[in-house]
């Protein structure tokens, strides 16, 4: 969603900087789940979406973009895989900025996803 958005050099994980000197990261947290149904889960995914720039400037911008991105993106019935659909998707206000190891700024934010997943199991 982040790339049909706008957004460009989007990883799962970090690039080293000869390969993209300013990525837009995002890393799986992981799943809460909230209630059992029938033959699946409804639960909380947590993704952390984090943006590195040269200009802390360029960095709010960027991590704001994402965070609208994400937050105005239509989720209801969405499905990244066979088994799995979104049905919404919360996001927290981006954090603080900071300096990574090599002077760039990153800021980053939490996006939860409510998600209903199909296990196949039958509640006994």
């Amino acid at each position: 969603m982040l790339r049909a958005g706008g957004m460009n050099d989007v990883y799962t994980l970090a690039p080293s900087a000869l390969i993209c000197a300013e990525p837009v990261v995002v890393r799986y947290v992981g799943f809460d789940r909230e209630a059992r149904l029938g033959c699946g889960e409804r639960g909380v995914a947590s993704v952390k979406v984090i943006v590195c720039r040269e200009r802390a400037i360029d960095a709010l911008a960027a991590v704001s973009l994402c965070e609208h991105i994400l937050r105005t993106t239509e989720w209801e019935g969405f499905s990244p895989i066979a088994t799995m659909r979104i049905a919404a998707c919360d996001t927290e206000a981006p954090g603080e900025m900071r300096r990574d190891s090599s002077g760039r700024f990153t800021c980053d934010f939490t996006s939860k996803f409510t998600t209903i997943r199909r296990t196949g199991e039958e509640d006994g």
